[in-house]
């Protein structure tokens, strides 16, 4: 059943080609696939310590996205950001507000009471341009008095303040901000891909030496037992006898050596994975070693596309370019234009008659309200501008200098793939050899014509050069997800779509 569940889960992960490379199976319904999705939780969260779990690689991914804790947290802050982004997205439209009061006063000594109360609708509305309009309507209701009047207030900055640019700093800031939170989730993601994919193949790799380790214990017991036998039958030396029993006893260290270290890498991706502690994870075996050559330029123009790093160092660029904008628009001349328009009216009710009269009352204001920095207030501005533009200057370095250190990175990427695939091409022809040596060396040995120190002594090569096709093939499967890491290409590799 467990199998069956991953299997429905596992969709959005798979590599192109080969056992480690497979096709990805067509998606289920969302109604199906969320059904096996909180199945598939329940059984893996109940799995007791000492159960044995058997995973591929792209069902260890999927846990991994599910269950790793920095995943969840980056995923909250980025919804953080959002919220903020809205907020500062409401600066540009208009806002309403209203405000209201109400009392009584009864004074038992003269036999009067007063009566009031207050309404005061109002709006605000600033635009990118710097413009701002004002205006709030005040009623006012005492006893068998109405008061109202109605005040606009605009003010049009007229040098600083002034501009679409300068007004909508805030606002960019807050976008890049979101975006800065999507870049650190996707680079989260990454990590936790590229993580579990090192700690799955060293675990694999551990497997396939304890595998191998054990083979050739098995070897050395047989070996062990039949020079025993030819002793007896007095065909060998009985000093023959000690290096078949040394070669034995080292293996049986290695077989030990060779568990502990599997169990090691067990617990490191059981950890990784997120699932209770003393879950064993088991791994299959069998290894498809994809030869892949990447083109040198074209990751290179990927990873200046993808690359979180780059990403990030261009938005702390526009930032502190912003921030320099902001420096030098507070440097200069505060310059504003305000106009006022007000109209009310104060109605009373007449001694005479029952009536009530009524005052109007308008008014209009233009001023010109001029603020000039002087002396130390001037100074400290203008060491803010140069402060900006030297921060600028040194986000300018850092940009460029991320772009060499991409680029270089990828080629030593690159590098180190092709380096691997030569390694394994030619520990792979040395197994060849030293196996037929092994061989010869056996049969010399039946014909007295070797001794049992040089089967040793050639059989411990070979467990060398078994260990080393193992080392390399393990290196450059890592080596392929650390360039599409570098690439940043790891999320559409694996066909993880992340909702932000």
């Amino acid at each position: 059943m467990l199998k069956r569940l991953l299997t429905i889960l596992i969709i959005i992960c798979m590599f192109p080609c080969g056992l480690l490379y497979a096709k990805p199976v067509a998606a289920s319904a969302s109604t199906q696939t969320k059904a096996a999705t909180k199945k598939l939780t329940e059984e893996i969260d109940s799995l007791q310590p000492g159960a044995k779990l058997t995973l591929t690689l792209p069902e260890a991914i999927a846990i991994a996205l599910r269950k790793n804790p920095a995943i969840r947290s980056d995923y909250l802050n980025q919804i953080n950001s959002k919220l903020t982004l809205q907020v500062a997205k409401q600066q540009f439209i208009p806002q309403a507000s209203l405000g209201m009061t109400a009392s009584a006063q009864d004074n038992d000594l003269f036999g009067s009471s007063q009566n009031y109360a207050t309404v005061s609708p109002g709006m605000t509305w600033n635009t990118p341009l710097g413009t701002s309009f004002t205006a709030t309507w005040n009623n006012t209701f005492q006893s068998h008095n109405l008061q109202n009047d109605l005040n606009v207030t605009m003010t049009q900055p007229l040098w600083q303040g002034l501009g679409v640019d300068v007004n909508e700093v805030a606002l960019k800031n807050a976008k890049d901000t979101a975006e800065l939170a999507k870049l650190t989730l996707k680079s989260s993601i990454i990590s936790t891909v590229t993580t579990v994919i090192s700690d799955y193949f060293a675990t694999q790799s551990d497997e396939l030496s304890l595998i191998s380790s054990v083979v050739q214990m098995k070897t050395d017991q047989t070996d062990v037992l039949d020079t025993q036998r030819k002793i007896k039958a007095g065909t060998q030396a009985p000093a023959e006898i000690y290096s078949v029993q040394s070669q034995y006893a080292q293996q049986q260290g290695a077989v030990q050596s060779a568990h502990n270290t599997l169990q090691q890498g067990q617990i490191t991706l059981a950890n990784e994975l997120g699932l209770r502690q003393g879950v064993i994870i088991e791994v299959p075996t069998k290894v498809v070693i994809p030869k892949i050559v990447p083109n040198m330029a074209l990751c290179q123009k990927l990873a200046l596309v993808n690359s979180n790093t780059y990403a990030s160092d261009i938005i702390t660029l526009r930032t502190d370019q912003r921030d320099l904008l902001t420096a030098m628009d507070a440097e200069r001349w505060k310059i504003n234009l305000t106009a006022n328009a007000q109209v009310g009216d104060n109605t009373q009710p007449t001694p005479i008659g029952g009536g009530s009269n009524t005052l109007n009352t308008e008014g209009d204001t233009v001023g010109l309200n001029v603020t000039i920095p002087l002396g130390a207030a001037r100074a400290t501005l203008h060491n803010a501008v140069a402060a900006a533009k030297i921060t600028e200057m040194q986000s300018v370095i850092t940009l460029n200098n991320e772009k060499r250190t991409l680029y270089n990175t990828i080629q030593t990427d690159i590098q180190n793939i092709q380096s691997d695939l030569q390694t394994i091409s030619i520990n792979e022809r040395s197994l060849k050899y030293q196996k037929l040596v092994v061989k010869a060396t056996r049969e010399k040995l039946i014909h007295g014509l070797a001794s049992n120190f040089q089967l040793t002594t050639e059989q411990t090569t070979l467990n060398t050069d078994i260990q080393s096709v193992i080392t390399a093939k393990s290196t450059y499967l890592t080596a392929l997800s650390q360039l599409d890491s570098d690439i940043g290409t790891t999320l559409e590799t694996w066909h993880v779509k992340v909702n932000y």
